[in-house]
């Protein structure tokens, strides 16, 4: 049973990557320009 609650949270997580990534990235960027 855990291995498919991990299955399904690795799928999901794929799944919302691609935005996941492009959000991430621009919060990282704000904030080393916050820190500069």
């Amino acid at each position: 049973k855990g291995m498919e609650t991990v299955h399904a949270l690795y799928k999901r997580k794929r799944s919302l990557q691609q935005p996941n990534f492009v959000f991430s990235t621009y919060n990282e960027l704000q904030q080393l320009l916050t820190i500069a």
